[in-house]
């Protein structure tokens, strides 16, 4: 059995692929700031004498900048958020030889063999009108081949187990990308942002979250400090 791989040219995988993304990265980043705005909210209230705390900062415009970013961020969750709920996924139709025959499932093979007969009558080419040859060869087909599944032990058997006649089919899956953001062409520079997402801004912001809060108490003095 082989595998087919197939490109989300519509978006619609895509949006859920975008928002896992962009929350692992916007939630992590909101908590980073929260927990620094407190830090800097500590910092102002009365310090025993003597001990040492974070030195005040100058100002700069990168705390503005980050909380832009963020609210940009959940703006960008909440619209994909709303697309991924608006977002109709279709489904292929599943081929049923009972149907095309009109017969319920289980039915004898007199039941079918009747049914199958009828239908032929009804739908061959020369008992139709010119314009509908085209829709009646396309749907003695189609009963020619329910016929053959429901009476064929073989193709019956691969049909309750594959739901084909002709047994087992090649295995489709589906790449929540678009398939420009995968050619050859364009792969490069997809492989070096993750890597640079996954491999060094996300673990850069999660480590110095993490030195900065084992570092600190939560009223902002050094933890060797506190020792002396």
């Amino acid at each position: 059995m082989g595998a087919k791989y197939t490109y989300d040219e519509s978006g619609v995988t895509f949006f859920y692929f975008a928002l896992t993304v962009l929350s692992l990265v916007v939630a992590p980043a909101t908590f980073y700031l929260i927990a620094g705005k407190k830090d800097s909210d500590a910092k102002t209230k009365p310090k025993t004498p003597k001990v040492r705390t974070r030195k005040p900062k100058t100002k700069s415009n990168l705390p503005t900048i980050k909380l832009g970013l963020i609210l940009l961020g959940w703006a960008l969750i909440f619209l994909l958020s709303y697309k991924v709920k608006n977002t109709e996924i279709k489904e292929g139709e599943k081929w049923d030889p009972y149907e095309i025959l009109g017969i319920d499932i289980g039915e004898k093979e007199e039941v079918i063999t009747r049914s199958y007969r009828k239908l032929s009558l009804k739908w061959h080419p020369d008992k139709v009108s010119n314009d509908m040859k085209e829709k009646a060869g396309e749907m003695m087909a189609e009963i020619n081949r329910a016929y053959k599944t429901l009476t064929n032990a073989e193709a019956r058997e691969n049909y309750e187990k594959y739901g084909n006649p002709d047994g087992m089919q090649t295995q489709s899956m589906g790449i929540a990308l678009p398939r420009i953001l995968v050619e050859a062409h364009t792969s490069p520079f997809v492989l070096l942002l993750y890597g640079l997402m996954f491999g060094f801004v996300m673990p850069f912001y999660v480590g110095r979250w993490w030195y900065n809060s084992t570092r600190y108490q939560k009223d902002g003095i050094l933890n060797p400090t506190m020792g002396t």
